[in-house]
């Protein structure tokens, strides 16, 4: 039973690349909301 992980392992290069992009698209969200509350939308 041991090793069937529900992932597959990734290296670290891709774990950070995703964070990134994760944290990327948050930024984004937040900006974007941020936006709509000062126009008033």
């Amino acid at each position: 039973m041991h090793g069937s992980h529900f992932a597959p392992r990734r290296s670290p290069a891709e774990v950070r690349r995703e964070r990134a992009v994760f944290s990327q698209l948050n930024l984004w969200m937040i900006r974007w909301q941020v936006e709509r509350a000062r126009l008033g939308i």
